[in-house]
């Protein structure tokens, strides 16, 4: 709970610009994870490591479609 919010409290403390610098952590945040999600979303389609757990179609497209979308989000907050 805490592991995202203290950063962007600390900088909120020290800086003068501290919105700007928060909403900056917080669209950094989005490229940070976007390795591990796509870990993630690699390793749950495994039929072999998953068994009866693998993601099917349904939950594939649900599942890419949200990632995309909140990289594009990001991407989109960055610039």
């Amino acid at each position: 709970m805490w592991s995202k919010s203290l950063p962007a409290v600390i900088v909120a403390l020290l800086f003068q610009n501290s919105i700007g610098q928060v909403l900056n952590l917080m669209v950094a945040l989005v490229f940070v994870l976007i390795g591990p999600v796509i870990a993630m979303g690699v390793l749950a389609q495994n039929k072999k490591l998953m068994g009866d757990h693998a993601l099917n179609k349904f939950d594939k497209i649900a599942f890419w479609g949200s990632v995309f979308t909140v990289i594009l989000c990001g991407l989109l907050a960055f610039i």
